[in-house]
């Protein structure tokens, strides 16, 4: 059993930095292309012309800058307040040039609560079901005061900050309870039992929805509509537990989101916020190496930057920050600063200071990292569109004839085509 809060930090950002490289892509390119995953992966070979989509191995992204900053400005606090997160996020704002600060490669939930903060006039919230938040969760674990009540007073207000879509407080509600029940030392403490302890949270999670209904109602949440999600997302966790193998468990998570949405989806690796919580803890159980756990996991390719972290975390907090394979650690970059800043944070003696410190650098290595993109793919050259044929060409202008075409409208279509005919 671990109950280091430093162990969980360091695992979700070494999970950062591992799964950031391959977001986006499919589990079959991955393999292809790099046949396995044992560390930090430079994406190049497989971006296929993509520069926007290159990110530097080993250097974290703005899961771990938000982690590590949330962490350093909740440590004095006894509950998550909205005003803390305003005060937090203008501070970030303010140290770069652009309106996110110096943060890499930010997510679209934060570019949008980026973006409420400069329009004060806009105070909506993101309505869309993705997880891309319950990595920073860990970050709830410096709170002072963690009684139920309190526990969901933050959580919620926390959500209410980035998003007001259902699945995603039901999921957080879920994740940090299992954090909070690990870091006290009352879970089982084995990871391939993550998801037994995920749904012994799922349970603390409805019970206390139920007690504190009130104080989700006052933040702006439909009570009943969230503990549906809680208890939709409790029975998955039960046949996920059921499962005979990972394949059966990923079927599971594909069924359950789409039950609950328009847009189908073919592989439970989505930025959603029952695959963000629900596919690490599959995986764990279904493991075949604890030591690769977070190898395998990332090879699964989709939203890697999103859930890998999440399997970082989990990994980190069952398991501990030793059982990380330490060319992880020792490939980490800004090595030192960010061992010292998490260490400061895990013995709650982490100053402002240090805070300041941590920002200003990171400015420099987001402008690095985009100078080495810059320089990386000038030397790639730009692939040419292929030139349609004939039959494209006339079988795209044959799509917009209409029967209510004017006589003028069939003219210019003629002109058309006897100019293509022509070439």
């Amino acid at each position: 059993m671990r109950n280091n809060l430093q162990d969980i930090l360091l695992g979700s950002i070494t999970g950062d930095a591992l799964g950031a490289p391959l977001d986006g892509m499919g589990e079959a390119h991955i393999r292809s292309v790099f046949k396995s995953v044992d560390e930090y992966i430079d994406p190049m070979p497989a971006l296929k012309g993509k520069p926007d989509r290159w990110k530097k191995p080993g250097l974290y992204t703005s899961t771990t800058q938000l982690l590590l900053s949330l962490s350093v400005a909740l440590n004095d606090e006894k509950i998550c307040r909205s005003d803390m997160l305003e005060n937090l996020f203008t501070t970030i704002s303010e140290s770069g040039e652009t309106l996110t600060g110096h943060l890499r490669h930010p997510t679209s939930t934060i570019i949008q609560a980026f973006r409420r903060m400069e329009n004060a006039e806009d105070q909506s919230t993101s309505h869309f079901t993705t997880g891309d938040i319950l990595p920073l969760l860990p970050a709830l674990l410096v709170l002072k005061k963690t009684g139920d009540e309190t526990f969901i007073t933050s959580v919620t207000s926390f959500v209410s900050f980035f998003s007001h879509n259902p699945w995603v407080l039901a999921s957080s509600l879920i994740a940090s309870s299992l954090y909070f029940s690990i870091y006290s030392s009352t879970g089982s403490g084995e990871l391939n039992t993550v998801v037994t302890d995920a749904i012994e949270s799922a349970n603390r999670a409805e019970n206390l929805s139920e007690t504190f209904s009130h104080l989700i109602f006052n933040s702006g949440w439909n009570p009943d509509t969230v503990i549906d999600c809680i208890r939709q997302t409790h029975d998955l966790l039960v046949r996920i537990q059921g499962s005979t193998h990972i394949e059966q468990a990923a079927q599971y998570i594909v069924q359950s989101i789409n039950a609950n949405q328009k847009t189908p989806v073919t592989r439970p690796t989505v930025n959603h916020p029952i695959s963000v919580l629900c596919w690490p803890c599959a995986y764990a159980l279904h493991s075949n190496s604890v030591q690769e756990y977070m190898f395998r996991i990332a090879e699964t390719g989709g939203s890697t930057g999103i859930f890998v972290p999440v399997a970082g975390a989990l990994y980190g907090m069952y398991c501990g920050s030793s059982m990380i394979p330490s060319h992880l650690i020792e490939n980490l970059i800004n090595r030192k600063r960010i061992l010292g800043l998490v260490e400061s944070i895990n013995t709650m003696k982490v100053t402002s200071a240090e805070l300041d410190a941590f920002l200003q650098n990171e400015s420099s290595l987001t402008r690095k990292e985009e100078e080495e993109r810059g320089s990386r793919f000038r030397r790639t050259p730009e692939k040419k569109p292929r030139k349609r044929t004939k039959k494209e060409n006339m079988d795209e202008l044959s799509r917009h004839v209409v029967e209510s075409w004017t006589k003028y409208d069939k003219a210019k279509w003629k002109k058309q085509k006897k100019k293509i005919d022509t070439e």
